[in-house]
């Protein structure tokens, strides 16, 4: 019986993907750029942290009591003589942010490396940036309770972001 023969020969040219994979390596050995667009992005999602009041998950800061204004208000008259607030201490009151006193804390740095980033307050503000991050006693025979005032994290939306900003580096190139 004559035999037929059916013969299939497939020719894969892999050229491409190990072209690929040659660039995402070379991209991986190097961060920098992915690290630098995350640092340019959390940058932005804090300064909305303090222009909203809230921690990185949203709740909001816990407001700040009068008798804190007092201090910043102390060279003109507070409350008058039936004991009600004055007409320029509630509008002092009503424009006055939180943790925004002399804006050290609001602005934020980052330095991005190859392998890492890294994110924080100012400089200037990094003495007292722990006190409000998770509140506790401070002041002058640390009489002053201080609540947590969350300014520093990150979010589920965030990690998404930074995940995005990698995988876009990673496979694009993106600067």
């Amino acid at each position: 019986m004559p035999q037929t023969g059916l013969a299939i020969e497939v020719e894969i040219d892999d050229k491409g993907v190990m072209d690929l994979l040659s660039a995402t390596q070379a991209r991986m050995r190097d961060m920098k750029p992915a690290f630098k667009n995350i640092g340019e992005y959390m940058v932005r999602e804090r300064e909305k942290l303090f222009k909203y009041e809230r921690d990185p998950e949203g709740r909001p800061w816990q407001k700040l009591k009068v008798k804190t204004y007092h201090g910043l208000f102390k060279k003109r008259k507070r409350y008058t003589k039936k004991g009600a607030l004055t007409k320029g201490f509630q509008r002092m009151l009503a424009g006055k942010k939180i943790l925004t006193q002399d804006h050290h804390l609001r602005r934020t740095v980052y330095i991005a490396g190859s392998d890492q980033v890294v994110i924080s307050p100012s400089k200037n503000a990094q003495d007292y940036a722990a006190i409000h991050q998770f509140g506790g006693e401070a002041g002058r025979g640390k009489k002053a309770k201080i609540p947590a005032r969350p300014h520093l994290g990150f979010n589920d939306e965030n990690q998404r972001e930074f995940i995005e900003i990698i995988r876009d580096h990673l496979m694009s190139g993106g600067a």
